[in-house]
């Protein structure tokens, strides 16, 4: 659909390193991460639901009124696919996905990189403080963030993800720039990849298919990885669903409306 359009995408993250390292998926990585061009991932979000098959779905900020990230998913509506931290909350329950994030550029300027990086930080703020309750917070750190953002989101006029998202539009990624900016909430130090590598894509084999990587994947993945090409130690070798709830025959909706139950053992 994105090839028939024109619509440039990557693969990034556990997905491009998966296809430069194993030719497909990481042995312990369970979806999928890829990059859209800003511009273009607005155009994907018009013309998607009239040209995906049936049983995928759009989740995003204009689909799911509880979504809370900045990436959107492509759900397998026929599946059932539950993160740990989902399991008290039907409405974020969801099938198997991909993720697709917004790749936008990033500025040249000194100050306009740190009105960047600043505004970045507070709408990933907001979104959290709006979308998820406090007992959603893992740590001390983000249960406090959460309280502190209380007062400014009880003022919001705008869902702070869609505000976010119209944000990054203002940073296309089209020529001349340097730097280009991936959001990355786990490293928001590394968001920032010189734009060269993401001048074009190139083929790589993925599984059975042939991937779009980012032409500067060695760069890319260099820093995002350091020495990417070392497995790393079998403690870290972790997936979404290690504690979750996997179930490929039936719809997540089926869970969502309680026709089916969650196993006792997981549930909460």
């Amino acid at each position: 659909m994105c090839d028939k359009n024109g619509l440039r995408y990557f693969a990034i993250n556990g997905t491009c390193l998966g296809a430069v390292r194993h030719g497909g998926f990481i042995p312990w990585d369970d979806d999928m991460d890829l990059a859209m061009p800003i511009e273009d991932l607005m155009v994907f979000l018009e013309i998607a639901p009239s040209s995906l098959p049936d049983n995928l779905e759009l989740h995003y900020f204009g689909t799911v009124p509880s979504y809370a990230h900045i990436f959107i998913k492509v759900i397998d509506a026929t599946t059932t696919f539950i993160e740990p931290t989902e399991i008290s909350y039907p409405q974020r329950y969801k099938g198997v996905w991909l993720d697709i994030t917004p790749l936008s550029s990033y500025p040249d300027s000194h100050h306009q990189q740190l009105v960047f990086s600043r505004k970045n930080k507070l709408y990933s703020r907001h979104t959290a403080a709006s979308k998820f309750s406090i007992t959603e917070m893992t740590t001390l750190k983000s249960k406090i963030m959460w309280i502190l953002q209380q007062p400014k989101v009880a003022t919001l006029r705008a869902d702070p993800l869609e505000s976010w998202f119209y944000f990054l539009m203002g940073f296309p990624v089209k020529e001349p720039f340097s730097h280009a900016a991936l959001w990355s909430p786990e490293n928001p130090s590394r968001m920032v990849i010189p734009a060269k590598c993401f001048a074009k894509c190139i083929e790589m084999p993925f599984e059975d298919v042939m991937m779009h990587v980012p032409v500067g994947y060695d760069e890319y993945l260099s820093l995002q990885y350091r020495d990417y090409m070392k497995l790393p130690p079998l403690d870290k070798r972790q997936t979404h669903s290690k504690k979750g709830f996997v179930d490929l025959q039936h719809s997540y909706k089926l869970y969502q409306t309680g026709e089916l139950s969650l196993p006792v053992e997981i549930s909460c």
